[in-house]
Protein backbone atom coordinates (compact mmCIF):
# COMPACT_ATOMS: atom_id res chain seq x y z
CA UNK A 1 0.00 0.00 0.00
CA UNK A 2 1.37 3.66 -1.21
CA UNK A 3 1.85 6.28 1.74
CA UNK A 4 -0.57 8.64 2.19
CA UNK A 5 0.28 11.85 3.98
CA UNK A 6 -2.11 12.27 6.99
CA UNK A 7 -3.07 16.31 5.45
CA UNK A 8 -4.32 14.38 2.24
CA UNK A 9 -5.54 11.59 4.32
CA UNK A 10 -8.06 14.31 6.03
CA UNK A 11 -8.60 16.09 3.35
CA UNK A 12 -10.58 13.67 1.41
CA UNK A 13 -12.58 13.36 5.00
CA UNK A 14 -13.64 17.13 4.69
CA UNK A 15 -14.05 17.13 1.04
CA UNK A 16 -15.98 14.20 1.59
CA UNK A 17 -18.55 15.92 3.70
CA UNK A 18 -18.61 19.31 2.52
CA UNK A 19 -19.48 18.12 -0.71
CA UNK A 20 -22.50 15.92 0.48
CA UNK A 21 -23.55 18.51 2.48
CA UNK A 22 -23.77 20.37 -0.37
CA UNK A 23 -24.98 18.45 -2.36
CA UNK A 24 -27.96 17.56 0.76
CA UNK A 25 -28.30 21.67 1.26
CA UNK A 26 -28.79 21.73 -2.84
CA UNK A 27 -31.53 19.08 -3.13
CA UNK A 28 -33.34 20.33 0.18
CA UNK A 29 -33.57 23.87 -1.27
CA UNK A 30 -35.04 22.70 -4.30
CA UNK A 31 -37.48 20.72 -2.36
CA UNK A 32 -38.28 23.29 -0.14
CA UNK A 33 -38.66 25.93 -3.27
CA UNK A 34 -41.60 23.96 -4.36
CA UNK A 35 -43.20 23.30 -1.50
CA UNK A 36 -42.93 27.18 -0.83
CA UNK A 37 -44.47 27.31 -4.45
CA UNK A 38 -47.25 24.55 -3.61
CA UNK A 39 -48.14 26.42 -0.42
CA UNK A 40 -48.55 29.78 -1.85
CA UNK A 41 -51.06 28.26 -4.53
CA UNK A 42 -53.29 26.63 -1.91
CA UNK A 43 -52.74 29.49 0.33
CA UNK A 44 -54.36 31.65 -2.64
CA UNK A 45 -57.23 28.88 -3.36
CA UNK A 46 -57.94 28.43 0.24
CA UNK A 47 -58.59 32.36 0.53
CA UNK A 48 -60.66 32.21 -2.27
CA UNK A 49 -62.37 29.27 -0.84
CA UNK A 50 -63.57 31.28 1.92
CA UNK A 51 -64.73 34.36 0.32
CA UNK A 52 -67.01 32.05 -2.05
CA UNK A 53 -68.16 29.94 1.56
CA UNK A 54 -70.87 32.30 2.64
CA UNK A 55 -71.28 34.61 -1.13
CA UNK A 56 -75.18 33.90 -2.86
CA UNK A 57 -75.81 32.05 -5.91
CA UNK A 58 -77.44 34.42 -8.62
CA UNK A 59 -78.09 32.49 -11.77
CA UNK A 60 -75.44 30.16 -11.50
CA UNK A 61 -72.81 32.62 -10.43
CA UNK A 62 -71.26 34.11 -7.25
CA UNK A 63 -71.62 37.56 -6.13
CA UNK A 64 -69.95 40.47 -5.38
CA UNK A 65 -66.72 38.01 -4.87
CA UNK A 66 -64.57 38.37 -7.99
CA UNK A 67 -62.06 35.78 -8.35
CA UNK A 68 -58.42 35.74 -8.95
CA UNK A 69 -57.21 35.80 -12.86
CA UNK A 70 -57.44 31.74 -13.81
CA UNK A 71 -59.43 31.01 -10.90
CA UNK A 72 -63.24 29.50 -12.05
CA UNK A 73 -66.01 28.30 -9.94
CA UNK A 74 -67.41 24.98 -11.56
CA UNK A 75 -70.51 23.02 -9.94
CA UNK A 76 -70.42 20.20 -12.30
CA UNK A 77 -67.41 17.97 -13.32
CA UNK A 78 -68.39 18.52 -17.24
CA UNK A 79 -67.87 22.01 -16.70
CA UNK A 80 -63.79 21.63 -16.36
CA UNK A 81 -61.46 21.83 -18.79
CA UNK A 82 -61.34 18.31 -20.70
CA UNK A 83 -57.95 17.66 -18.89
CA UNK A 84 -59.14 18.37 -15.69
CA UNK A 85 -62.49 16.32 -16.26
CA UNK A 86 -61.28 13.01 -16.65
CA UNK A 87 -59.35 13.75 -13.33
CA UNK A 88 -62.27 14.52 -11.19
CA UNK A 89 -64.23 11.88 -12.52
CA UNK A 90 -61.80 9.45 -11.04
CA UNK A 91 -61.04 11.66 -7.96
CA UNK A 92 -63.30 14.23 -6.79
CA UNK A 93 -61.26 15.23 -4.20
CA UNK A 94 -57.98 15.47 -6.50
CA UNK A 95 -55.87 18.80 -5.95
CA UNK A 96 -53.21 18.88 -8.30
CA UNK A 97 -53.89 18.10 -11.90
CA UNK A 98 -50.15 17.50 -14.45
CA UNK A 99 -51.43 17.64 -18.28
CA UNK A 100 -48.79 16.85 -20.90
CA UNK A 101 -48.77 20.24 -22.61
CA UNK A 102 -47.28 23.40 -20.50
CA UNK A 103 -50.50 23.75 -18.65
CA UNK A 104 -50.61 23.06 -14.91
CA UNK A 105 -54.20 22.90 -12.73
CA UNK A 106 -54.50 23.30 -8.66
CA UNK A 107 -58.18 21.92 -7.98
CA UNK A 108 -59.96 22.79 -4.84
CA UNK A 109 -63.53 20.98 -3.35
CA UNK A 110 -65.95 24.17 -1.75
CA UNK A 111 -67.52 22.81 1.19
CA UNK A 112 -71.28 22.18 0.67
CA UNK A 113 -71.47 20.25 -2.48
CA UNK A 114 -70.88 23.91 -3.78
CA UNK A 115 -68.49 22.98 -6.91
CA UNK A 116 -64.91 22.94 -7.07
CA UNK A 117 -62.35 25.95 -7.75
CA UNK A 118 -59.79 25.43 -10.77
CA UNK A 119 -57.37 27.61 -11.17
CA UNK A 120 -54.40 27.27 -14.03
CA UNK A 121 -51.57 28.28 -12.34
CA UNK A 122 -48.48 27.30 -15.18
CA UNK A 123 -47.83 31.59 -15.41
CA UNK A 124 -47.19 31.20 -11.48
CA UNK A 125 -44.66 28.21 -11.29
CA UNK A 126 -41.65 30.30 -10.96
CA UNK A 127 -39.48 27.87 -10.10
CA UNK A 128 -40.44 25.22 -12.91
CA UNK A 129 -40.20 28.37 -15.59
CA UNK A 130 -36.74 29.50 -13.92
CA UNK A 131 -34.82 30.10 -16.80
CA UNK A 132 -31.43 28.38 -18.17
CA UNK A 133 -29.45 31.41 -17.55
CA UNK A 134 -30.35 31.90 -13.85
CA UNK A 135 -29.82 28.54 -13.40
CA UNK A 136 -26.18 28.31 -14.96
CA UNK A 137 -25.83 31.21 -12.43
CA UNK A 138 -27.17 29.68 -9.19
CA UNK A 139 -25.14 26.61 -10.62
CA UNK A 140 -22.06 28.53 -11.05
CA UNK A 141 -22.39 30.36 -7.82
CA UNK A 142 -22.97 26.75 -5.90
CA UNK A 143 -19.68 25.12 -7.88
CA UNK A 144 -17.43 28.43 -6.77
CA UNK A 145 -18.89 27.59 -3.25
CA UNK A 146 -17.65 24.72 -2.87
CA UNK A 147 -14.75 24.98 -4.44
CA UNK A 148 -13.95 28.01 -1.43
CA UNK A 149 -14.98 25.10 1.01
CA UNK A 150 -12.73 22.51 -0.65
CA UNK A 151 -9.76 24.99 -0.73
CA UNK A 152 -10.24 26.24 3.06
CA UNK A 153 -10.56 21.76 3.84
CA UNK A 154 -7.44 21.64 2.35
CA UNK A 155 -5.60 24.61 3.97
CA UNK A 156 -7.21 23.69 7.57
CA UNK A 157 -5.89 19.56 7.30
CA UNK A 158 -2.56 21.02 6.14
CA UNK A 159 -2.30 23.77 9.02
CA UNK A 160 -3.31 20.58 11.73
CA UNK A 161 -0.84 18.49 10.50
CA UNK A 162 1.94 21.37 9.90
CA UNK A 163 3.28 20.16 13.61
CA UNK A 164 3.50 16.71 12.70
CA UNK A 165 5.25 17.38 9.60
CA UNK A 166 7.58 19.76 11.96
CA UNK A 167 7.97 16.90 14.12
CA UNK A 168 9.08 14.59 11.31
CA UNK A 169 11.21 16.72 9.37
CA UNK A 170 13.41 17.27 12.32
CA UNK A 171 13.88 13.35 12.92
CA UNK A 172 14.27 12.80 9.27
CA UNK A 173 16.88 15.72 8.59
CA UNK A 174 19.19 14.92 11.65
CA UNK A 175 21.22 11.55 12.59
CA UNK A 176 18.76 10.04 15.42
CA UNK A 177 21.90 10.85 18.55
CA UNK A 178 21.53 14.39 17.43
CA UNK A 179 17.73 14.54 17.10
CA UNK A 180 15.89 17.50 18.63
CA UNK A 181 15.51 17.38 22.37
CA UNK A 182 12.54 19.27 23.77
CA UNK A 183 12.69 22.20 21.26
CA UNK A 184 9.91 20.77 19.47
CA UNK A 185 7.57 20.31 22.52
CA UNK A 186 7.86 23.92 23.02
CA UNK A 187 7.06 25.60 20.35
CA UNK A 188 3.69 23.55 20.13
CA UNK A 189 0.94 24.57 22.13
CA UNK A 190 -0.24 22.48 24.85
CA UNK A 191 -2.30 20.09 23.41
CA UNK A 192 -1.75 16.70 22.69
CA UNK A 193 0.79 17.16 20.09
CA UNK A 194 2.94 18.80 22.63
CA UNK A 195 2.27 15.71 24.59
CA UNK A 196 3.63 13.74 21.47
CA UNK A 197 6.28 15.77 21.11
CA UNK A 198 7.25 15.65 25.28
CA UNK A 199 7.01 11.81 24.81
CA UNK A 200 9.57 11.55 21.79
CA UNK A 201 11.91 13.86 23.32
CA UNK A 202 12.48 12.01 26.66
CA UNK A 203 12.39 8.91 24.61
CA UNK A 204 14.90 10.53 22.40
CA UNK A 205 17.12 11.73 25.22
CA UNK A 206 17.11 8.11 27.11
CA UNK A 207 18.23 6.97 23.98
CA UNK A 208 21.08 8.79 23.79
CA UNK A 209 22.00 8.09 27.20
CA UNK A 210 21.77 4.06 26.85
CA UNK A 211 24.05 4.85 23.81
CA UNK A 212 26.33 6.80 25.29
CA UNK A 213 26.80 4.15 28.17
CA UNK A 214 26.81 1.75 25.53
CA UNK A 215 29.98 3.18 23.92
CA UNK A 216 31.70 4.02 26.95
CA UNK A 217 31.61 0.42 27.72
CA UNK A 218 32.30 -0.96 24.17
CA UNK A 219 35.09 1.34 24.74
CA UNK A 220 36.26 0.35 27.85
CA UNK A 221 36.03 -3.15 27.37
CA UNK A 222 38.09 -3.03 23.85
CA UNK A 223 41.26 -1.07 26.18
CA UNK A 224 40.46 -2.52 29.42
CA UNK A 225 39.67 -5.81 28.86
CA UNK A 226 42.04 -6.60 26.19
CA UNK A 227 45.45 -5.02 27.75
CA UNK A 228 45.38 -7.78 30.89
CA UNK A 229 44.43 -10.55 27.82
CA UNK A 230 46.90 -9.92 25.80
CA UNK A 231 49.49 -9.49 28.79
CA UNK A 232 48.17 -13.30 30.15
CA UNK A 233 48.71 -14.35 26.24
CA UNK A 234 51.81 -13.11 26.40
CA UNK A 235 53.41 -14.51 29.63
CA UNK A 236 51.58 -17.85 28.68
CA UNK A 237 53.47 -18.31 25.69
CA UNK A 238 56.92 -16.78 27.41
CA UNK A 239 56.52 -19.51 30.21
CA UNK A 240 55.99 -22.23 27.93
CA UNK A 241 59.12 -21.07 25.67
CA UNK A 242 60.64 -21.26 29.03
CA UNK A 243 59.59 -24.54 30.32
CA UNK A 244 60.87 -26.37 26.87
CA UNK A 245 64.24 -24.59 27.35
CA UNK A 246 64.08 -25.74 31.49
CA UNK A 247 62.79 -29.49 30.65
CA UNK A 248 65.65 -29.25 28.20
CA UNK A 249 68.74 -28.56 30.84
CA UNK A 250 66.56 -30.42 33.64
CA UNK A 251 66.00 -27.45 35.48
CA UNK A 252 63.28 -25.29 37.44
CA UNK A 253 62.12 -22.27 35.60
CA UNK A 254 64.74 -18.59 36.69
CA UNK A 255 62.61 -15.38 36.85
CA UNK A 256 63.13 -14.20 33.29
CA UNK A 257 59.50 -14.32 32.81
CA UNK A 258 58.68 -12.36 35.35
CA UNK A 259 57.73 -15.86 37.50
CA UNK A 260 60.25 -14.89 40.41
CA UNK A 261 61.45 -18.49 40.12
CA UNK A 262 57.72 -20.38 39.55
CA UNK A 263 58.67 -23.82 38.19
CA UNK A 264 57.22 -25.40 34.89
CA UNK A 265 54.25 -27.39 35.11
CA UNK A 266 54.48 -30.70 34.38
CA UNK A 267 50.58 -30.87 32.90
CA UNK A 268 51.91 -30.13 29.56
CA UNK A 269 47.60 -30.49 29.26
CA UNK A 270 46.41 -28.47 31.43
CA UNK A 271 48.92 -25.74 30.19
CA UNK A 272 48.07 -25.86 26.60
CA UNK A 273 44.20 -26.05 27.55
CA UNK A 274 45.03 -22.58 29.47
CA UNK A 275 46.56 -21.32 26.28
CA UNK A 276 43.52 -22.50 24.36
CA UNK A 277 41.17 -21.01 26.91
CA UNK A 278 43.21 -17.37 26.58
CA UNK A 279 42.54 -17.96 22.95
CA UNK A 280 39.49 -18.19 23.43
CA UNK A 281 38.62 -15.36 25.00
CA UNK A 282 39.94 -12.81 22.65
CA UNK A 283 38.57 -14.22 20.22
CA UNK A 284 35.39 -13.90 22.30
CA UNK A 285 36.33 -10.33 23.31
CA UNK A 286 36.69 -9.69 19.04
CA UNK A 287 33.46 -11.26 17.98
CA UNK A 288 31.47 -8.96 20.58
CA UNK A 289 33.09 -5.95 19.65
CA UNK A 290 32.58 -7.09 15.96
CA UNK A 291 29.16 -7.17 17.05
CA UNK A 292 28.82 -3.72 18.87
CA UNK A 293 31.07 -1.89 16.00
CA UNK A 294 28.69 -3.68 12.85
CA UNK A 295 26.47 -0.81 12.36
CA UNK A 296 29.05 1.98 12.20
CA UNK A 297 31.04 -0.18 9.94
CA UNK A 298 31.60 0.60 6.37
CA UNK A 299 30.72 -1.68 3.75
CA UNK A 300 32.09 -2.89 0.01
CA UNK A 301 31.35 -5.78 -2.79
CA UNK A 302 33.90 -8.87 -1.23
CA UNK A 303 34.04 -11.73 -2.71
CA UNK A 304 32.79 -14.62 -0.96
CA UNK A 305 35.67 -17.20 -2.18
CA UNK A 306 38.52 -14.85 -1.53
CA UNK A 307 37.28 -14.46 2.18
CA UNK A 308 36.98 -18.10 2.23
CA UNK A 309 40.52 -18.51 1.29
CA UNK A 310 42.11 -16.36 3.76
CA UNK A 311 39.55 -17.88 6.73
CA UNK A 312 41.26 -21.69 5.50
CA UNK A 313 45.10 -19.90 5.73
CA UNK A 314 44.46 -18.06 8.78
CA UNK A 315 43.03 -21.56 10.52
CA UNK A 316 46.32 -22.63 9.87
CA UNK A 317 47.65 -20.76 13.11
CA UNK A 318 44.27 -21.93 15.73
CA UNK A 319 43.56 -24.71 13.82
CA UNK A 320 47.20 -26.29 12.75
CA UNK A 321 45.61 -29.69 12.67
CA UNK A 322 42.04 -29.46 11.22
CA UNK A 323 41.75 -30.40 7.07
CA UNK A 324 39.92 -28.25 5.43
CA UNK A 325 38.24 -29.09 1.90
CA UNK A 326 36.97 -26.50 -0.33
CA UNK A 327 34.34 -27.73 -2.71
CA UNK A 328 33.17 -25.04 -4.82
CA UNK A 329 30.24 -24.59 -7.56
CA UNK A 330 30.70 -22.75 -11.08
CA UNK A 331 30.91 -19.58 -11.03
CA UNK A 332 31.96 -19.30 -7.54
CA UNK A 333 34.12 -16.41 -8.26
CA UNK A 334 31.77 -14.43 -9.16
CA UNK A 335 29.94 -14.25 -5.89
CA UNK A 336 29.87 -11.08 -3.51
CA UNK A 337 28.57 -9.83 -0.70
CA UNK A 338 27.86 -6.44 0.47
CA UNK A 339 29.79 -6.33 4.37
CA UNK A 340 32.66 -5.63 6.02
CA UNK A 341 36.10 -7.89 5.66
CA UNK A 342 36.44 -7.87 9.40
CA UNK A 343 33.18 -9.87 10.48
CA UNK A 344 32.63 -11.57 7.88
CA UNK A 345 36.50 -13.23 8.54
CA UNK A 346 35.02 -13.34 12.47
CA UNK A 347 31.97 -15.21 11.33
CA UNK A 348 34.47 -17.78 9.49
CA UNK A 349 36.96 -18.08 12.17
CA UNK A 350 33.97 -19.33 15.04
CA UNK A 351 32.67 -21.34 12.70
CA UNK A 352 36.21 -23.22 11.79
CA UNK A 353 36.78 -22.71 15.71
CA UNK A 354 33.71 -24.80 16.38
CA UNK A 355 34.12 -27.38 14.22
CA UNK A 356 37.85 -28.08 15.29
CA UNK A 357 36.64 -27.92 19.17
CA UNK A 358 33.47 -30.67 18.45
CA UNK A 359 34.12 -31.91 15.56
CA UNK A 360 35.99 -35.33 14.63
CA UNK A 361 39.44 -35.74 13.35
CA UNK A 362 37.92 -35.92 9.61
CA UNK A 363 38.02 -32.86 8.61
CA UNK A 364 35.81 -29.83 7.84
CA UNK A 365 34.36 -29.79 4.24
CA UNK A 366 33.15 -26.50 3.33
CA UNK A 367 30.93 -25.71 0.06
CA UNK A 368 30.37 -22.67 -1.51
CA UNK A 369 27.54 -21.90 -4.07
CA UNK A 370 25.70 -18.74 -5.20
CA UNK A 371 23.56 -18.37 -2.07
CA UNK A 372 25.03 -20.38 0.44
CA UNK A 373 27.99 -21.24 2.67
CA UNK A 374 28.01 -25.09 4.53
CA UNK A 375 30.50 -26.31 7.35
CA UNK A 376 29.97 -29.70 7.21
CA UNK A 377 32.28 -32.38 9.10
CA UNK A 378 31.17 -35.70 11.52
CA UNK A 379 31.06 -34.97 15.16
CA UNK A 380 32.92 -36.95 17.92
CA UNK A 381 31.07 -39.88 19.12
CA UNK A 382 30.69 -37.47 22.92
CA UNK A 383 29.67 -34.65 21.27
CA UNK A 384 26.85 -37.04 19.54
CA UNK A 385 25.99 -38.75 22.12
CA UNK A 386 24.72 -35.90 24.30
CA UNK A 387 23.57 -34.06 21.45
CA UNK A 388 25.62 -31.23 22.18
CA UNK A 389 29.26 -30.91 20.78
CA UNK A 390 29.04 -28.17 17.93
CA UNK A 391 25.80 -26.89 18.60
CA UNK A 392 27.97 -24.88 21.33
CA UNK A 393 29.25 -21.74 20.14
CA UNK A 394 26.64 -20.62 17.62
CA UNK A 395 24.69 -18.38 19.21
CA UNK A 396 26.97 -15.53 18.79
CA UNK A 397 27.85 -16.40 15.18
CA UNK A 398 23.95 -16.58 14.48
CA UNK A 399 24.02 -12.57 15.74
CA UNK A 400 27.07 -11.79 14.07
CA UNK A 401 25.08 -13.39 10.78
CA UNK A 402 22.26 -11.31 11.60
CA UNK A 403 23.82 -8.33 11.62
CA UNK A 404 24.87 -8.49 8.10
CA UNK A 405 21.71 -9.82 7.11
CA UNK A 406 22.55 -13.45 6.66
CA UNK A 407 20.78 -16.44 7.98
CA UNK A 408 22.93 -18.84 9.73
CA UNK A 409 21.04 -22.21 10.58
CA UNK A 410 22.28 -25.35 11.51
CA UNK A 411 20.96 -29.52 11.11
CA UNK A 412 22.27 -32.55 13.59
CA UNK A 413 22.43 -36.11 12.99
CA UNK A 414 23.55 -39.10 14.14
CA UNK A 415 26.90 -38.70 13.32
CA UNK A 416 27.07 -35.25 11.10
CA UNK A 417 26.92 -31.45 11.84
CA UNK A 418 26.38 -28.85 9.28
CA UNK A 419 25.89 -25.05 9.82
CA UNK A 420 24.59 -23.21 6.89
CA UNK A 421 24.97 -19.90 5.93
CA UNK A 422 22.74 -18.20 3.57
CA UNK A 423 24.30 -15.29 2.28
CA UNK A 424 21.48 -14.36 -0.14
Amino acid sequence: MADRPLHRTIFLSFASIITGVCVLFAALSLLLAYIVEDGILDAMLTQQAAALAGAPVVDGDVYPVALAPGVRWIQAVEQAPALVREQLALNPNISEVHTPDSSHYHVRRLDGQRGWLVAEVSGLLVVSQLSGVWFAVLSVFWILALAVALWLAYLSARRATQPLRDILHEYQTQPLPDAPGDSIATDLASNELHQLATQLSDINRAYRDALAREQAFTRDISHELRTPLTVLQNQLALLAQSMQVGNKRGAPLDDSCGGGGIEAPRDTVAWARMQTAVGEAVHLLDMLLALARQESLPTQPLPVLALVEQAIVDAAEYAPGLCITLDCAKNAEAVRVDAHQRPVLLLFKNLIQNAQLHGSDQGLLIELTNADISFNNACRATAASTGSGMQQGLSLSARLAEAMNWKLRHEVAADRFLVRVNIR
